[in-house]
C-alpha cells in the first residue's frame, strides 16, 4: 500500500510554506495568511518553528482553488486506482 503522506515529516513543507505567508514579506500577493515568527525577507530574523506559528488561505488562494470540486480540474486515479489526484 502506497502512503497519501509524505512520512518523512514536514521540514521541507514548512520552509516552503514561511515563503509563501503574509508575514515574510516576499510575495505582493501572499498565498497564506500567517500569525507568529516567520521571519523576513530582507534580514536575516529566522523563522520560528512550526508548532509557534499558524496559518490559512488567504483570500487570494480561495479564489485560485474555488471551483476545483466543480470538475474545473480534471482528476484522475493514481498508479493503483486507489484515489484520485
Amino acid at each position: 500500500q502506497t502512503m497519501v503522506l509524505n512520512p518523512h515529516g514536514d521540514a521541507s513543507i514548512y520552509e516552503t510554506l514561511v515563503r509563501l505567508t503574509t508575514g515574510k514579506s516576499a510575495l505582493l500577493h501572499p498565498f497564506i495568511e500567517s500569525k507568529g515568527t516567520f521571519g523576513k525577507q530582507y534580514s536575516d530574523m529566522v523563522y520560528a518553528a512550526s508548532r509557534y506559528t499558524e496559518c490559512k488561505l488567504a483570500p487570494i488562494a480561495e479564489e485560485i482553488f474555488d471551483g476545483i470540486d466543480k470538475d474545473a480540474v480534471d482528476f484522475m486515479d493514481n498508479y493503483d486506482s486507489t484515489t484520485t489526484e
